[in-house]
């Protein structure tokens, strides 16, 4: 198995814009929020009983706040949606390389590993996961040895060559590989 290493920082671009998407939403409600408490005290204002030229006053200190404020706002939307991209990388990927040994293990390829990075999100099933698919690859190797082994002595016994203690043997191996196995839970 090789050894991948994410280099680009559109890992699953749907499942990045759309956290991106999600945390610009949040950032423009917040901004909204914000933008309500900067401009309210003016609207409110202009729809009281003002004369025309308070509310052309009004409305110019509205404009001159709007044209002062809202490129801010602007910036930061696109500047939050730009980090949470790079966020995003820190579980997107994580769920990659989860998905990637996922495929390895579907195609009984037992020399799989999870390697996540130092700053990635579900760091900690990383151990786990390599503890089961090493606990699997142990037991796979003990019953392939076992196997082995009754079927040598399994050709013994037929060839005619062996004396008591091979069916012995042979039962003993086998019992042995029905101990790894009834160690799983779930078969039939």
């Amino acid at each position: 198995m090789s050894s991948e290493r994410r280099t680009h920082k559109f890992i699953n671009s749907w499942a990045q814009i759309s956290i991106a998407l999600e945390v610009v939403l949040h950032a423009i409600l917040l901004v909204a929020l914000i933008a309500l408490i900067l401009f309210a005290p003016p609207f409110v204002e202009m729809f009281s009983q003002y004369s025309a030229a308070d509310h052309q006053a009004i409305a110019k200190e509205l404009v001159q706040l709007n044209a002062g404020k809202w490129p801010l706002f602007v910036f930061l939307a696109i500047f939050i949606g730009v980090v949470s991209i790079l966020f995003s990388h820190h579980i997107v990927g994580p769920a990659h390389q989860l998905n990637r040994v996922i495929g390895y293990l579907r195609d009984r390829k037992l020399d799989a590993r999870l390697r996540f990075r130092k700053w990635d999100y579900l760091i900690d099933v990383q151990d786990g996961m390599n503890e089961v698919i090493s606990a699997w690859s142990s037991d796979i190797q003990s019953i392939q040895e076992s196997q082995k082994e009754a079927l040598n002595l399994a050709k013994e016994i037929k060839g005619g060559s062996a004396g008591d203690g091979k069916a012995e043997q042979l039962e003993k191996k086998l019992q042995d590989i029905q101990k790894v196995l009834d160690s799983y839970k779930g078969l039939s």
